[in-house]
């Protein structure tokens, strides 16, 4: 659950000190410097409510349309193993034509390929994440979770005080959007998957 586009007005207005009918913070101004604000969020981390999952199938040609909204991909997997991403000249290289149970993948102007190419259908999950859907109108909300709204405020109003060229109200919006996003690396800390070693056979690690 997260406030609609209608509230997060009414509260860059409060944190700016502007009136409800001030001239040079219209409505369309706002929704511009929340999105802006939104977007910048999204974009310093994949945060795990961004993330979707979706099984498909994969046909014999070993590809298929990235998913509507597709950022990156966190995980794509053929029985419960993951498959390795690899440039798509590389992977060209190393499996040419070849028929197998798939192990790599790249993505080449929105369509993944998997190689080597499946012998027949086989059924691959996606875990990955999507772009913020930009807000338009009123009721439109934002997929950042409500206890972090403070930080999409201080981002936006940092940029609202930008445009009135009030410099040390934009340094102020500035630290708290900074800390927030502290805060909320802190708290979705223990939801991200934590790095995996891999150890070639015969390595000394877990001798």
């Amino acid at each position: 659950m997260s406030i609609a586009l209608i509230a997060l007005r009414q509260m860059v207005r409060d944190r700016i000190g502007v009136p409800p009918h001030d001239e040079f913070f219209k409505d369309t101004v706002l929704d511009t410097n929340i999105n802006l604000a939104y977007a910048a969020i999204e974009g310093e981390s994949r945060w795990p409510w961004a993330e979707r999952y979706e099984t498909l199938t994969v046909g014999v040609d070993g590809e298929f349309d990235a998913p509507l909204n597709w950022r990156a991909t966190r995980a794509l997997t053929v029985d419960h193993s993951d498959l390795i991403e690899m440039t798509p000249y590389d992977m060209m290289i190393r499996f040419g034509d070849s028929a197998a149970r798939p192990t790599h993948y790249s993505v080449v102007n929105g369509r993944f390929k998997v190689r080597p190419t499946p012998m027949s259908d086989i059924e691959m999950n996606h875990l990955y994440y999507v772009l913020p859907t930009l807000l338009a109108v009123d009721a439109d909300a934002p997929s950042i979770p409500l206890e972090h709204i403070g930080t999409l405020i201080a981002k936006a109003a940092q940029l609202c005080s930008v445009r009135e060229d009030d410099r040390p109200s934009a340094d102020s919006h500035l630290a708290e959007y900074l800390q927030g996003l502290q805060r909320m690396r802190k708290d979705v800390r223990g939801t991200t998957r934590p790095t995996r070693i891999r150890v070639r056979p015969g390595g000394w690690l877990g001798d």
